[in-house]
């Protein structure tokens, strides 16, 4: 599948050089990580939706009309509408994730939260009132200043943006 390539793609760059695969079961009885799948349904949902039909029906009538456009043209135009969609269901999804990432703050729990686009990331900053996090903006000292606070837990959230040059 198109999700899976991506992860064995991040995953051939970050193991083993950059990290390690730990199971659940090798932490025993040590607190682990938590990993969720949040099924979240935004209220712009369903405009996203339409918005994103609307789009691809436009390029097929493009692609087929008398003077048709490239495939170069239409796979470019694909493209950015993909990546525009992706980001407005980003954005979408920064306001209900800032409201579990407060729920897990309360609880005493630390968060990271990687974004793909820095819009999403700056939104949650705003929304969380913490700006700490690896991303293109931050300098190397500010990074690995964060990364040694958050791991001393003298700072319970880090928003990083995945293009944070290989840190994130």
């Amino acid at each position: 599948s198109l999700f899976g390539s991506h992860l064995g793609r991040i995953n051939n760059i970050l193991l083993p050089d950059r990290g390690c695969r730990v199971l659940k079961s090798d932490c025993g009885e040590q607190p682990g990580t938590s990993i969720r799948l949040l099924p979240l349904e935004p209220p712009e949902a369903e405009a996203i939706r339409a918005d994103y039909k609307d789009a691809t029906e436009q390029i097929k009538r493009l692609a087929t009309q008398t003077e048709p456009i490239s495939e170069s043209t239409a796979r470019f135009m694909t493209a950015q509408l993909n990546r525009r969609t992706m980001q407005s269901c980003e954005l979408a999804l920064v306001a209900p994730v800032a409201e579990l990432i407060k729920a897990d703050l309360e609880k005493d729990y630390s968060v990271v939260c990687f974004f793909s686009y820095d819009a999403s990331r700056l939104r949650m900053a705003r929304l969380l009132n913490r700006y700490e996090g690896l991303h293109g903006k931050a300098s190397k000292p500010q990074r690995a200043m964060w990364v040694r606070e958050f791991q001393a837990d003298r700072i319970h959230v880090l928003l990083n943006n995945i293009g944070a040059g290989g840190a994130a």
